[in-house]
């Protein structure tokens, strides 16, 4: 079982901070409900990049990879959705990820993801009951709130007054 992932952004220094090390990143957007971020990945095999809205308020991180040409097919959903604490203070957020994720595929349906990593952890003590409730209360409220609204995340979210938006062909590179 891993340990809680914890990330830090700096908006200032333009730098991602997470347990695998710290990376570079291209973009940071403050918004009225929390920051987008875009960064390249670094030699990973199926990703090469990423963006993401940290939601403190839902509690929620939306991401949207983009995938390298031959691991493309392998990814049919539109957004992928981290269940996380997320505090914000000055120039920096940092982020607790509580094992669960949501697979939204647009207008059709979700899926939860790592139940079992879940309730490992919290069978472990690796998380605790206040945040193994906010976590779970947090997947429920969305996923309940992706089928009132069709699955359709960005119809949810503009309920909500969020709109999010994305870079419309990000830089990618072979080398990448």
């Amino acid at each position: 079982m891993h340990p809680i992932k914890v990330s830090l952004h700096d908006t200032l220094l333009y730098l991602h901070t997470e347990p695998k090390g710290v990376r570079p990143v291209d973009h940071y957007q403050q918004t009225d409900f929390g920051l987008y971020v875009a960064r390249r990945f670094q030699h990973h095999p199926r990703i090469q990049y990423w963006e993401a809205h940290l939601i403190p308020r839902l509690g929620l991180q939306v991401n949207v990879f983009h995938y390298h040409d031959e691991a493309r097919g392998d990814h049919t959903h539109d957004y992928y959705l981290d269940v996380m604490r997320i505090q914000h203070k000055g120039h920096q957020w940092c982020t607790e990820d509580y094992y669960l994720d949501l697979l939204v595929y647009q207008g059709s349906h979700a899926r939860i993801l790592d139940t079992d990593e879940y309730l490992h952890a919290v069978q472990d003590g690796t998380l605790s009951a206040e945040s193994a409730g906010y976590a779970l209360m947090t997947a429920h409220r969305a996923l309940n709130n992706l089928g009132l609204f069709g699955h359709d995340l960005d119809a949810w979210l503009a309920s909500e007054g969020i709109e999010l938006f994305w870079q419309e062909e990000p830089v990618l590179s072979r080398s990448s």
